[in-house]
């Protein structure tokens, strides 16, 4: 207990790990929060929303260019029918701003119901972020499936939940593996093509024509040496560095984003102006 004869969570959290947490601004206790090693370079935003949930968005740095973004959601148990539409209002600059976004929690609701619209809306709104379920057993004592784990990345694996004591739900274990992204440099020989004028390399290759003889073998030989010649005259072989990491999702553009955003906006805007079940 502390000075105020509140719980001191921190007293719970074990050496070599910090918490992160947003406590409840409208009762007491309560409130969300995140447990990291220390080692672990974190930032946690909690920014107001109208999203009717307890939320934290928080950003892991694995190295100065990688950047993983993740949503930790705790949802009361209340009418759901305008949920799924607040919570693509909240994450969506998020998920499409890095294809690593992961969103987890308590959401209190039935995922394993295909059947329920409201389920059906919330699954179709994050598929179309690109976003996948990735737990597939029941996370609460009733049998329900309350606590997913939502990513577009295949290296984010689900692996099973177990019974705590203290808590009708269970916990989720999951692995989340990423590799850092390292920048290097390799010097390899190539030529600057785009630096040769076309007026300059036609008459270097008109001036410079060899005699070829009647043996196909001499002659492609003498053409490829002729065309060699004129290019290492006009373009010769430097060792230019090159940046040797890959884009991990290269089928994520920006002209991709932007549409999806357009396809964001207007489903949005469609769902706003169609009844909703309740």
């Amino acid at each position: 207990m502390n000075a105020s004869s509140a719980p001191d969570i921190a007293i719970a959290i074990p050496d070599g790990y910090k918490i992160s947490r947003r406590e409840r601004t409208n009762q007491v206790g309560g409130g969300i929060a995140i447990v990291f090693k220390d080692s672990i370079n974190v930032t946690i935003s909690t920014e107001d929303t109208p999203l009717a949930a307890e939320h934290l968005q928080f950003q892991i740095h694995t190295d100065p260019r990688t950047t993983l973004r993740g949503t930790l959601i705790y949802r009361p148990p209340g009418p759901r029918a305008l949920f799924s539409d607040s919570i693509t209002d909240l994450i969506s600059p998020h998920a499409l701003a890095s294809p690593d976004y992961i969103l987890l929690g308590d959401l209190n609701v039935h995922l394993e119901q295909n059947n329920d619209p409201n389920t059906t809306a919330l699954l179709d709104n994050l598929t179309n972020l690109g976003l996948k379920q990735l737990v597939i057993t029941p996370t609460h004592i009733a049998g329900h499936t309350l606590d997913p784990i939502f990513s577009a990345r295949k290296h984010i694996s689900f692996s099973h939940s177990s019974a705590i004591h203290w808590t009708d739900h269970r916990c989720v274990h999951f692995t989340f593996r990423h590799e850092t992204r390292h920048l290097r440099t390799q010097p390899i020989p190539r030529r600057q093509w785009n630096k040769i004028p076309e007026e300059q390399l036609l008459s270097t290759l008109k001036d410079n024509q060899p005699t070829f003889s009647s043996d196909p073998n001499d002659a492609a030989l003498s053409l490829t040496n002729w065309i060699t010649n004129c290019t290492d005259n006009l373009a010769p072989l430097r060792r230019l560095p090159r940046q040797t990491n890959t884009k991990k999702a290269l089928w994520f553009t920006n002209t991709l984003k932007e549409s999806k955003k357009t396809c964001c906006t207007l489903e949005k805007a469609w769902r706003k102006i169609t009844p909703q079940p309740t």
